[in-house]
């Protein structure tokens, strides 16, 4: 069995600490949608921040494993007003793991996109 949903992931090599990789993702939905991500890990790969469509960068996600090849959990990259088109999520390496092998690899698995309920107004 494939350790990645579709058999595969999106794989960048080569980078060094403040390199940025701007994917354009496909977007079918349109309304609030809480996009996550699903990475992979392993001891070569980097700590990274994603930035959807020009928004704050979130927390830096560690994705050092010092044992395999694996995947995250499903990592939020924030709530946001979807429209069908392409939209930009950058990748920027910020560092690596102290126990890492400083290769700052980073691949993604998928985006999926989580619809978001407005909450119900507050009672009177």
């Amino acid at each position: 069995a494939s350790r990645w949903s579709g058999d595969s992931q999106v794989w960048w090599t080569g980078a060094r600490p403040g390199g940025t990789l701007v994917l354009g993702v496909p977007v079918k939905v349109e309304g609030r949608y809480e996009v996550m991500a699903v990475c992979t890990k392993a001891h070569d790969y980097g700590t990274v921040t994603f930035s959807w469509a020009g928004a704050k960068p979130g927390a830096p996600v560690d994705l050092y494993d010092k044992d395999a090849v694996v995947t995250t959990s499903e990592v939020s990259l924030g709530v946001h007003d979807l429209k069908p088109g392409t939209a930009p999520l950058t990748v920027e390496i910020v560092g690596e793991n102290p126990a890492a092998t400083k290769a700052w690899m980073f691949g993604l698995d998928y985006l999926r996109f989580v619809p978001v309920k407005d909450p119900p107004p507050a009672a009177k």
